[in-house]
């Protein structure tokens, strides 16, 4: 549990087409737009933070996860986190509020409306829609 960015495995798992078109469509499903750079870098998050998930670890995307997506692609990890963010609140301005209320009820859309969504909260928010969805 006490591994850093470095020792994570770098090696990306190799995920299956199905596998990938579920993320790729909850992406877009939620308001992702492919077109943006933060798209790539957010499909690979859901694949980084299934692997925390699995070995039960804290999902810490500046610590864990960004670092590792900034090595893969030769950048930096403000520009990583840069890119999702920008990528998210372009989701968050194209998702209709009955579309996301839809997805998670009112109790969920009222605790977290759009403008209090982080990062990590995208991100956890779609994964469990996944989960749910498979």
């Amino acid at each position: 549990m006490g591994e850093n960015a470095e020792s994570f495995n770098l090696e990306f798992p190799q995920v299956s087409p199905e596998e990938e078109k579920h993320i790729v469509t909850s992406l877009i499903m939620f308001g992702a737009n492919p077109k943006h750079s933060g798209f790539f870098l957010l499909k690979d998050c859901f694949v980084l933070a299934s692997i925390l998930e699995s070995r039960c670890e804290k999902l810490n995307l500046s610590k864990r996860v960004y670092p590792v997506l900034a090595k893969r692609y030769f950048s930096t990890v403000s520009m990583v986190e840069r890119n999702i963010r920008f990528t998210i609140n372009q989701a968050l301005e194209t998702i209709s509020t009955s579309d996301f209320q839809g997805y998670f009820g009112d109790v969920i859309f009222s605790a977290l409306n759009h403008c209090n969504f982080t990062n990590k909260s995208y991100i956890t928010t779609v994964m469990e829609f996944m989960k749910l969805n498979k």
